[in-house]
């Protein structure tokens, strides 16, 4: 209940905040970047609606060993579906905003863009441990969190902004979202004692670092492309995610994951 109410009240104080600290001339070239990214949330939200009952089921009949296995592969489908998607606005955001807003927002934003393209990424990473600690029965782990969190973002995002303008604002919400996650996943570890080890065996390490070689080789082929139009460098690109799909597909699924 108090996890319900603490989340649209950080909402609120965010837009609030943003509104208040930056000029009006300076808001759209934020809003418009934060509006169309965290859209992408639906995609984790939705999985996280179905773990919830699912957690709280395997915590019920005290299955902890596949309690733990869906929290790792949760984690993986989620770094392999949004990782993809994330891969494409950080590396394309300037034509992104070109073909969309146009050339101001161009000049603007991009590093909005990119800078909470980032948070995204984390936050819905974070949505398996929100979802898991809500599952097990503790939903005041989250709240309490949030409820620490709002004097810590408040401070944040009032420096970042008087220092950096709009890309300020995008850092501070960005930091504030890593901040959660890294408290979800400190409880949820500490409360189940899972270790590193969980994560390696289900693959979601190398998932993560197959990422991490994508982006990079993205942003390689971006600047060497950077001549042809958007529509044509995505080809190298589209082809460059299909074959990361295929590997993860081959080396970070196991017999149950790829055939049921």
């Amino acid at each position: 209940m108090v996890a319900s109410i603490i989340g649209p009240i950080l909402i609120y104080l965010e837009r609030f905040l943003i509104g208040s600290l930056l000029p009006m001339s300076s808001v759209a070239y934020y809003s418009a970047p934060y509006e169309a990214v965290t859209r992408l949330w639906v995609i984790p939200a939705s999985l996280s609606m179905t773990l919830v009952p699912v957690f709280s089921i395997l915590e019920g009949i005290k299955d902890k060993e596949k309690l733990r296995t869906l929290f790792a592969r949760s984690l993986k489908y989620v770094l392999l579906v949004m990782g993809s998607i994330i891969i494409l606005v950080e590396v394309f955001a300037e034509g992104i905003l070109q073909i969309w807003l146009g050339a101001d927002f161009v000049t603007r934003s991009t590093s909005v863009l990119q800078i909470l393209g980032l948070g995204v990424l984390i936050n819905s990473f974070a949505q398996t441990p929100f979802a898991f600690l809500q599952g097990i029965g503790r939903p005041d782990i989250p709240a309490k969190f949030s409820l620490f969190e709002l004097p810590v973002y408040i401070a944040i995002v009032c420096f970042f902004i008087s220092q950096w303008g709009i890309t300020g604002a995008a850092a501070a919400w960005t930091v504030r979202v890593t901040l959660a996650a890294l408290l979800l996943f400190g409880a949820t570890f500490e409360l189940y004692r899972l270790s590193l080890r969980l994560l390696s065996i289900d693959g979601v390490i190398l998932t993560g670092f197959t990422i991490l070689l994508l982006i990079a080789t993205a942003y390689v082929l971006k600047s060497l492309l950077g001549f042809l139009s958007i529509f044509a460098q995505l080809t190298p690109l589209l082809a460059l995610v299909g074959l990361f799909a295929w590997f993860t597909w081959v080396k970070g699924m196991d017999a149950v994951e790829c055939c049921g």
